[in-house]
């Protein structure tokens, strides 16, 4: 039997895939129905990607083109997971399932097996894949970046055209002219007996006045069960307040995110930049703008060994070498 010889395959590491994502950044108005691009795209960045390709086959546009679907596919897989009800989403722990949530992280693997990955650990591409696929918007109207040039010019002025506002006409003078002062003079009771039926009822319209608006009458039955979930809502109040005294306490003391994100960000610089390089003060800083969670924790790490742990595991799970994060030559030491 004569052996065939196999077809070298492909290696993405994170700087090809990083070198990608960035090429069609810059080609994302090209972008087609579906988050798709055309092959003529793939084939104009793919020499720029193959320029830093360092083991595997060469990667020509059509292995670019393949890639960018498998990536498409764990985004898409993601969006499923972030629009699951009851779940979460962190760039750092991913969905976060619990051991109670395992049974419906299973059934939910089977409609999207590409989320496996995203059991309890983000993707380091999240963030440049948003930046490049369109938000999935349905519907008959529905206008991509690619379609923008082949909108005919003879549309976009019509769709500009100011709509005239109609104008008030003038009175005709064919107007019936108000009735003389003579017929609105009040009648007698005698001559009111002779008045046609019409005529006091047109006359009783004139003269009656405008009735309030009368309020529905609360019954006893609905105050009684207004009091009642009032006082349900105070004592979940007073519960939550025994189950977590120092939330109740501290609420009032956690400033809103953009303060604390601020603040962590700040912190980040003055004390991190002695130890990390500034690539990894940098992805640092994106895990703050993402993950709400990771930057009341980094706030509240007081000892200078447990915190340097805590950034040191953060950048890992966030996609960074070990050999990238910290440096003893740095500059800062």
């Amino acid at each position: 039997m004569v052996s065939q010889d196999k077809v070298p395959k492909a290696i993405w590491k994170k700087e090809d895939t990083t070198k990608l994502l960035d090429e069609l950044f810059l080609k994302r108005s090209a972008i087609g129905q579906g988050g798709n691009f055309k092959q003529s795209v793939f084939n104009e960045v793919a020499p720029a990607v193959e320029a830093i390709r360092t083991k595997g086959a060469p990667k020509d546009g059509q292995k670019c083109k393949t890639h960018w679907k498998s990536l498409c596919a764990r985004f898409n897989a993601i969006g499923a997971i972030q629009r699951k009800s009851g779940w979460t989403w962190s760039d750092i722990h991913g969905a976060n399932i619990t051991p109670s949530m395992a049974a419906s992280w299973n059934d939910f693997l089977l409609k999207h097996p590409k989320a496996k990955d995203f059991r309890n650990a983000g993707w380091a591409f999240r963030e440049k894949m948003a930046s490049i696929t369109p938000a999935k918007v349905t519907g008959e109207n529905v206008l991509y970046p690619s379609q923008i040039a082949s909108v005919p010019q003879t549309q976009a002025s019509s769709q500009e055209t100011p709509v005239p506002i109609p104008s008030t006409p003038e009175p005709s003078s064919t107007a019936t002219p108000p009735p003389p002062h003579s017929e609105q003079r009040e009648s007698s009771p005698e001559e009111d007996d002779e008045l046609p039926q019409t005529l006091k009822r047109r006359a009783s319209a004139r003269t009656t006045t405008t009735q309030p608006e009368k309020r529905p009458r609360t019954t006893a039955a609905s105050a009684f069960m207004q009091k009642t979930n009032q006082e349900m809502g105070r004592m979940n109040d007073i519960f939550e307040a025994m189950l977590n005294p120092a939330a109740a306490q501290g609420s009032s003391a956690i400033g809103p995110t953009p303060s604390r994100r601020r603040e962590a960000i700040t912190r980040a610089q003055d004390v991190e930049m002695t130890w990390l390089k500034d690539s990894s003060v940098v992805a640092l800083i994106r895990v703050f703008q993402s993950d709400v969670e990771a930057v009341d924790t980094y706030m509240a790490l007081k000892l200078e060994p447990v915190r340097k742990l805590w950034v040191r595991e953060t950048l890992l799970a966030a996609g960074i070498d070990e050999a990238d994060i910290s440096d003893s030559e740095s500059q800062y030491n």
